[in-house]
């Protein structure tokens, strides 16, 4: 059966100010950095230490995560990141009134813009309200699926945003955003799941002078220090960031029955909800669908999303 190509959003969205290197073995974004504390655009104060000398204050920052958001932003947006964007994001968190406890409030004030402490799904509320980003999912924990679920995004001109801890390392550091923004294959074995391959992080809570916000780290010590990862994974989305909501509906009935579908595949009609002969559908692919194989499709019709799968999918795309 022959699939009509069809031009894809992706293609769209690699805008020509953005430099994305992609060589044998490697993806590397080249996302811009800025940091959490930066006192001359008024974010954070100065404090003078025993020697009498002005420094920023790190110690009570927690803004990382906003900060994140104004990188990924940045880059897919195709503007500067800077410390009055990430005021603006902080300013509006606190007219939203984001709350988490009693201690950690931002309905309290913007609190010199140190902030604090966020969550992953108000990460992806503010990509969603504030910047009208769509088709970023948390996934938690350390897995291979999680780095391919890497792979996928950065391959698709999408950094991702991880939850790990200060300097990626789990002991005694407290919990921390940064965003991914390359994979490089050390041994070009195509998977980048061995420990001696290396991501490359831009670390908002590292100042440009300490020499370690743009960063590669092996990933071994990448799955030994994260929590989670924040990734594009355009799910019951069109090209335009419009939800079909029955493929939505019937993606979370499959996963929630034990067979999750993976991530969405190009079969020829792109990544998207397409329209392939008067079907609108989603192509998908993963390895622990609990089939017998990790291709599927959902289908579209009169409001309902039907699951093609196994020898029926097979017939299908023969």
């Amino acid at each position: 059966m022959k699939i009509l190509a069809q031009i894809t959003s992706i293609a769209l969205l690699i805008v020509v100010a953005q430099v994305m290197t992609v060589s044998a073995g490697e993806v590397l974004l080249n996302v811009k950095h800025t940091p959490q504390v930066d006192v001359e655009n008024g974010i954070g104060l100065y404090i003078v230490d025993t020697h009498g000398n002005k420094k920023e204050n790190w110690d009570p920052t927690k803004i990382c995560g906003p900060v994140c958001v104004v990188i990924e932003a940045s880059y897919l947006n195709n503007f500067n990141p800077s410390g009055n964007g990430v005021k603006g994001v902080v300013d509006w968190m606190v007219e939203k009134k984001f709350k988490l406890d009693d201690t950690n409030d931002y309905g309290k004030g913007v609190n010199d813009y140190y902030g604090y402490n966020t969550r992953y799904s108000q990460l992806i509320r503010i990509l969603k309200e504030y910047y009208g980003l769509q088709g970023m999912n948390w996934l938690q924990g350390d897995s291979d699926e999680n780095i391919l679920a890497i792979k996928f995004s950065l391959e698709n001109n999408k950094p991702v945003i991880i939850g790990t801890y200060t300097k990626m390392i789990n002991s005694g550091n407290n919990g921390h955003f940064m965003v991914v923004d390359g994979l490089r294959d050390t041994n070009n074995d195509g998977d980048y799941l061995d420990g001696d391959d290396e991501v490359h992080v831009v670390d908002p809570g590292r100042s440009v002078g300490s020499g370690k916000h743009l960063e590669w780290y092996k990933v071994s010590q990448l799955r030994n220090a994260w929590t989670g990862v924040l990734v594009y994974i355009p799910i019951a989305l069109y090209s335009n960031n419009t939800t079909n909501q029955p493929i939505l509906t019937r993606y979370n009935q499959s996963a929630n029955s034990g067979h999750p579908l993976g991530n969405p595949k190009d079969n020829g009609g792109g990544l998207y909800v397409h329209d392939w002969f008067g079907i609108t559908l989603q192509d998908f692919y993963g390895d622990n669908t609990g089939f017998y194989h990790g291709n599927t499709s959902i289908i579209e019709n009169t409001g309902t999303g039907y699951l093609l799968k196994e020898g029926f999918w097979d017939y299908f795309f023969s």
